[in-house]
């Protein structure tokens, strides 16, 4: 569950920070942020790819990992 609300966290704040659609597929998300050029494409693009394995039971992660993810957004939008 913390990965799915973190996914749609980076969603949400890329959505309104590039102006795109809210609800695309990460595929679609990821297309979308590599033609807006954003300096940390490969952070966001594990950080999607992690939630989404989470989530679909093909990672299973812990809470270290979690807050670790978690904070390197947090600073990557301050």
């Amino acid at each position: 569950y913390a990965f799915e609300k973190f996914s749609q966290a980076i969603r949400y704040y890329y959505s309104h920070k590039l102006e795109i659609n809210l609800d695309l597929t990460t595929d679609q998300m990821l297309y979308e942020l590599e033609k807006s050029n954003i300096s940390n494409l490969n952070d966001v693009k594990k950080w999607l790819l992690l939630c989404g394995q989470v989530e679909f039971v093909k990672h299973k992660s812990n809470k270290k990992e979690f807050l670790h993810a978690l904070d390197l957004f947090s600073k990557s939008i301050s």
